[in-house]
């Protein structure tokens, strides 16, 4: 770009004019800074599988809409956790040509101890399963259906115990204390599921321990009678805490 020229005209006394020439530089062109692009959004995408597994799927659990409307958001994740593990093995198992394991069996026990603790009942609800997620789902769906601990439209009041380590159901399912209209919840360090209520029927106090139980597969006798020993063994530990 050339630069510019000004002619100024002085007018004088004389007859002649007297003529400036002012070369003004020319101005460079403005350069202007790219606005950046606003960021893009993106969309998430599930993890990766591991690098060590050749699965081309990373597995992801929710849980059903129906147990998000009671039960606390740990509950649920710690057994979508479970559910999500066990999937992966199977899948694994598939890819290397493996029979699934089966070293256990998981049964829903629910127990029923009156205010003595002398007298107590052991009923299986449903048959074992070698799925320890899905054991712990039928304790869900059979807690929703048969316990009704607060109101239709308001949440029960949870009481999460955390997992002690040496300590399996039954004798973790009976470590929960709670109030009335409370319900104790946990997992023993097997990952099997528990949930504890105190009822008042007939006049008289009933402890309700619903909870998953894991035998070997080579166990003799069935579930309910191995749980029935147990609590034998270990009555002393059932304890009646008087709630508000």
């Amino acid at each position: 770009m050339s630069n510019k020229r000004t002619i100024v005209t002085i007018d004088s006394d004389s007859d002649d004019e007297v003529q400036f020439v002012k070369e003004t530089p020319a101005k460079k062109a403005r350069t202007s800074t790219p606005t950046p692009d606003p960021p893009t959004a993106t969309t998430k995408t599930a993890a990766p599988a591991a690098a060590n597994s050749s699965f081309p799927f990373d597995i992801t659990v929710d849980a059903l809409q129906k147990f998000k409307d009671i039960y606390p958001g740990r509950t649920l994740e710690t057994n979508a956790s479970i559910y999500q593990e066990e999937i992966r093995t199977a899948m694994e198992a598939y890819q290397n040509n493996r029979a699934l394991p089966s070293q256990y069996l998981y049964t829903v026990i629910e127990a029923v101890v009156l205010k003595s603790g002398d007298d107590f009942t052991n009923t299986p609800r449903g048959n074992p399963t070698p799925s320890k997620a899905f054991a712990n789902s039928r304790l869900l769906e059979h807690f929703a259906v048969a316990f009704s601990i607060a109101p239709p439209n308001e949440k029960p009041k949870f009481v999460f115990m955390t997992t002690k380590v040496g300590m399996k159901n039954p004798k973790f399912a009976h470590m929960h204390a709670v109030r009335y209209n409370e319900v104790g919840c946990g997992f023993d360090e097997d990952g099997c599921l528990s949930m504890y209520v105190t009822k008042l029927i007939g006049g008289e106090r009933q402890i309700h321990a619903l909870y998953v139980q894991r035998t070997e597969t080579g166990d003799l006798g069935s579930p309910s009678t191995v749980a029935q020993e147990e609590m034998e063994d270990n009555k002393d530990l059932i304890k009646f805490e008087e709630g508000d």
